[in-house]
């Protein structure tokens, strides 16, 4: 009987207890085995990021935060030097901000789309892949209608000066018995193998 094989499998969220050489070796040992496809990382720094590289284990992505009000631009920038894509979790924030906001409403306005649109398009026009979730087939259909329009240079940084690093929605997960590691210096994101 033949086995499924996952296409993609990450580590969710850094933890600074577990060595990630144990973590992303046993996740090649998988991928050798033919049981996943792609590795990738999830909620991390560059600092994570630059330590999980000196595994050796090929990283095919990353999924991190990233809508219009808030960006790891030097994040992205590392990736696309390293050759890895990003996925932008949450990329329409929540609680409506991106639908409210005067100026996403601005833009949207003047190229006939919404601002969630708007928001979309911002992320795939840096390269990245939105993540949008809805159960609402126009919704659905909407999401995919952003390939028809640029947003100008002008409309990018507009949007980019407001999407700065600031507090992660991930911040909140320590009752869950996570800490907030996105601050931690590249000493202290992964313990080295002893």
């Amino acid at each position: 009987m033949k086995h499924a094989t996952l296409d993609a499998y990450l580590i969710h969220w850094p933890n600074s207890h577990v060595p990630i050489e144990d973590t992303l070796l046993t996740m090649e040992d998988l991928r050798q085995k033919g049981k996943i496809r792609h590795i990738g990382l999830s909620n991390v720094t560059v600092n994570h990021l630059k330590r999980a590289l000196e595994v050796g284990v090929l990283i095919s992505w990353v999924q991190v935060e990233m809508h219009p009000f808030f960006c790891d631009f030097a994040l992205l920038n590392y990736c696309a030097s390293q050759g890895i894509a990003v996925q932008a979790w949450c990329p329409l924030d929540r609680g409506g901000r991106v639908k409210n906001d005067p100026v996403l409403r601005e833009i949207a306005q003047r190229h006939n789309k919404s601002p969630e649109q708007v928001a979309l398009r911002w992320i795939t026009q840096h390269g990245c892949v939105p993540l949008p979730c809805s159960s609402n087939p126009d919704h659905m259909k909407q999401n995919l209608q952003i390939q028809d329009f640029n947003l100008t240079e002008n409309e990018m940084r507009w949007i980019d000066q407001r999407a700065q690093v600031g507090q992660r929605r991930g911040a909140s997960v320590k009752e869950l018995g996570f800490s907030d590691e996105f601050d931690f210096s590249y000493e202290q994101c992964w313990p080295k193998r002893l």
